[in-house]
């Protein structure tokens, strides 16, 4: 394992089930946002491909990266509601190819596009519904008035073994409380089980990025499952997972912080006085951030193994601006390799 590893991870034992509750729930949120994460960048690779065929080579400047973004998350956005996204994203990327071979309309294009982005719906589909079975049982412990649950919240966990057993008498709960349908436990069962299985016996957790994976890329036609994208926002990307920390450049990782998701830029290649004035840059930087003006940002440094800059941010953030800012700080930090 590597030694810059994510240490949210893991948990140290002994712990109270109320500290299992919440390592438990951290794991499925990160783990699953990456996992995510990866599925969107693959598919912006492969949409640029797509793209290209309907518009003109004058519409992809520099200034599209927003909007390629935009048309990423709309296409995987399911309905009438995705759709309609789809075609508003699409009306920021300039003007349709006019060739005698492709003289499409915009919604032409917008049902072309969401028919060939139908197996990456299907796969964010998975995902989700894989981070929600398994969350069905993990926020038991907001019943607070339940002495089953007082019990689950205060029992000691020591190894693995009482972990097994606690996670036995968390089943057996749920189970009994019926909250899902009869028809649908067996499923959500057996996705809750597969994810306890991921854990060490020191409830480290390596494996479940990998089991994710497993489960949104066989959604996936072969020519779509390309080489995972070298600007994979994690560390465990494959491409990335095994260079040496010095020939590695900016690490974004994401922290939920009792409820606050906070963003983490690792600085391999740097100093800490020059991560000092990457920290001004990104303020300043951040300080122009117009895709939600209700965020409030504060910039900091903490001294780690790796220069680290702590992002935190004030404000309810949503899939999507959580989206913009990683994306926001990532084009900061490519420019800021190139200047170095």
């Amino acid at each position: 394992m590597d030694t810059n590893e994510d240490l949210r991870n893991t948990i140290s034992l002994p712990a109270i089930g109320a500290e299992v509750f919440t390592y438990l729930k951290d794991v499925n949120d990160r783990e699953s946002f990456r996992a995510s994460r990866r599925l969107k960048d693959l598919m912006a690779i492969n949409l640029k491909n797509e793209l290209a065929r309907f518009f003109t080579k004058s519409s992809s400047g520099e200034n599209s990266q927003s909007s390629l973004r935009k048309v990423t998350n709309s296409l995987l956005s399911a309905g009438s509601s995705g759709h309609q996204r789809t075609f508003d994203a699409l009306q920021e990327l300039g003007e349709l190819s006019n060739n005698k071979d492709q003289a499409l309309n915009g919604s032409e294009v917008t049902d072309s596009l969401r028919a060939w982005s139908r197996d990456y719906r299907s796969a964010k589909g998975a995902l989700d519904n894989n981070f929600k079975c398994i969350n069905s049982f993990l926020r038991i412990q907001k019943t607070g008035n339940d002495e089953s649950v007082k019990h689950l919240l205060r029992v000691q966990i020591s190894d693995y073994s009482e972990f097994m057993s606690w996670n036995t008498e968390l089943r057996d709960y749920w189970t009994r409380k019926k909250l899902v349908k009869d028809p649908l436990q067996g499923a959500y069962v057996a996705i809750y089980d597969s994810f306890i299985r991921t854990f060490e016996m020191n409830l480290s957790n390596i494996k479940f990025r990998a089991f994710l994976d497993s489960i949104w890329l066989k959604y996936l036609l072969d020519e779509h499952k390309i080489v995972v994208p070298t600007f994979d926002l994690v560390k465990e990307s494959p491409v990335t997972r095994d260079l040496p920390s010095n020939t590695r450049s900016f690490e974004i990782e994401l922290e939920v912080d009792k409820g606050a998701i906070n963003y983490l830029v690792k600085c391999y290649p740097l100093s800490s006085f020059q991560a000092s004035q990457l920290q001004f840059k990104l303020a300043l930087e951040l300080s122009r951030f117009k895709e939600d003006p209700s965020l409030n940002f504060r910039v900091s440094q903490k001294q780690d193994i790796v220069p680290t800059i702590v992002i935190a941010v004030q404000g309810v953030q949503d899939e999507s601006n959580i989206s913009n800012i990683v994306f926001f700080l990532e084009s900061i930090l490519e420019k800021a390799k190139s200047t170095r």
